[in-house]
């Protein structure tokens, strides 16, 4: 471990942090090495595309607010999963595009033993995406006047629909003027971390991986870019991109 300063919004605080020691391991570091270190996984040079993972990125996720929606319309059972964060065992095959709505929807009755309306299941699962804020909106279209920008989400056609309609459509904005092209699980039938996904972005988009830079709150989808060639940032406050990818000072934050 290396013990040492990060410079944060023009303020010091100390820090703990275990960094790789350029031998496939980890190990110690002195100042002049953590200084290159950083600069290299910081550099935005030869950067000229960038893909965006949308929740806890861009967008909020609220999973108190959405356990409560559930508990709301009577769906007790569902509440587990998203308190353990285990949405995705039982939203896979939505998130992967093997289900609509319809049979989302009908899958959840079956679990909870409800007839419960489909508008409210949906709405209750809606819940969970919180808001987009203007400043990332604003950051996005500016980076767009120097970067190809893209999205890439595992994700449903329920939170897609209520994104373009409630988040992504405002001001007289949509999707389009904030990205190139859209990336979405569940019509690509495949879910990150998987190489596969990376690698037909970067076909279908014809990007080169060295030129292309991914921003993620997921460890594991960082190094499955990662493991196809794209340079990865480990989003982990939702907010810290705008300052890596803008910012000039190579020290302002830590991967």
């Amino acid at each position: 471990m290396w013990m040492g300063k990060r410079v944060v919004r023009g303020y010091f605080c100390n820090f703990v942090t275990l960094l790789p020691d350029g031998g496939g391991g980890t190990g110690f570091l002195n100042n002049v090495q953590l200084t290159a270190w950083i600069m290299k996984e910081r550099d935005m040079t030869g950067i000229k595309n960038i893909i965006f993972d949308l929740g806890g990125v861009l967008i909020n996720l609220e999973r108190q607010r959405c356990i409560e929606a559930f508990e709301q319309v009577g769906m007790d059972k569902v509440v587990h999963y998203v308190k353990e964060g285990k949405v995705q065992d039982l939203f896979y095959d939505s998130e992967i595009g093997n289900t609509n709505t319809q049979e989302f929807c009908d899958e959840v009755r079956h679990l909870t033993q409800s007839n419960i309306a489909n508008d409210d299941i949906v709405w209750a699962w809606n819940q969970l995406l919180g808001e987009i804020s203007d400043e990332k909106k604003e950051c996005l279209l500016l980076l767009k006047k120097k970067y190809r920008l893209f999205l890439l989400s595992n994700t449903n056609e329920m939170h897609w629909n209520h994104c373009l309609k409630e988040r992504l459509n405002d001001k007289g904005l949509g999707v389009n003027d904030y990205f190139e092209r859209v990336f979405l699980s569940y019509e690509m039938h495949q879910l990150k971390p998987s190489a596969s996904i990376f690698e037909q972005v970067l076909q279908e988009a014809h990007l080169k991986a060295e030129e292309t830079l991914f921003v993620d709150d997921s460890l594991a989808n960082c190094e499955g870019a990662r493991s196809v060639g794209i340079k990865a940032w480990h989003e982990k406050t939702g907010e810290e991109w705008m300052e890596m990818i803008t910012s000039p000072d190579p020290l302002l934050s830590l991967l």
